[in-house]
């Protein structure tokens, strides 16, 4: 669970891997979703959003990015 707004709000609409909230009422009933999924559904949760972050933003996606951001902006 995350607050729902900015980079989390676009990182949750990358994949079914947790649950935006942004009032109190949000973040008690995302809770207690969780706590009634089953094992295997947390689990794919879990699956899911390490899946995410690593075609995303693991560290090589990251520096290739970064990487081809320096090179437009100080080509050789």
């Amino acid at each position: 669970m995350v607050s729902n707004f900015g980079m989390n709000k676009e990182v949750l609409e990358m994949g079914t891997i947790g649950f935006g909230a942004n009032t109190e009422n949000e973040w008690v009933d995302c809770l207690d979703s969780v706590i009634n999924m089953s094992v295997i559904q947390r689990r794919s949760l879990g699956n899911n959003g390490r899946s995410v972050i690593m075609e995303n933003f693991s560290q090589e996606i990251i520096s290739n990015k970064l990487a081809e951001i320096y090179k437009k902006k100080a080509p050789l």
